[in-house]
């Protein structure tokens, strides 16, 4: 009993740590590095391509902070503004 009751904590704590702010910058920077990789694309073409600097991708892509303009061009270029228009 004490076993099953650990293990539906710990899922709602990862659903809860999923669900955070924290959580969801990570699952966003997680899918757009998911996509640059498709395409092939390293950091570099992603930045330069999409005008952003080099050390805002990789902080994005690490962290999950990026300013809202940059994360729109990144977004741009990977084929992924559909949820953008959703947002609100």
């Amino acid at each position: 009993n004490c076993i099953f009751i650990a293990k539906i904590l710990a899922m709602n704590i990862d659903f809860l740590e999923k669900a955070s702010v924290g959580g969801i910058l990570k699952q966003i920077a997680f899918q757009a590095r998911t996509n640059r990789l498709q395409l092939n694309m390293s950091q570099e073409t992603l930045a330069q391509r999409a005008g952003v600097s080099l050390g805002s991708v990789k902080r994005f892509e690490l962290t999950g902070e990026i300013s809202l303009k940059h994360l729109v061009k990144i977004a741009v270029l990977l084929d992924a503004t559909d949820p953008f228009m959703e947002l609100f």
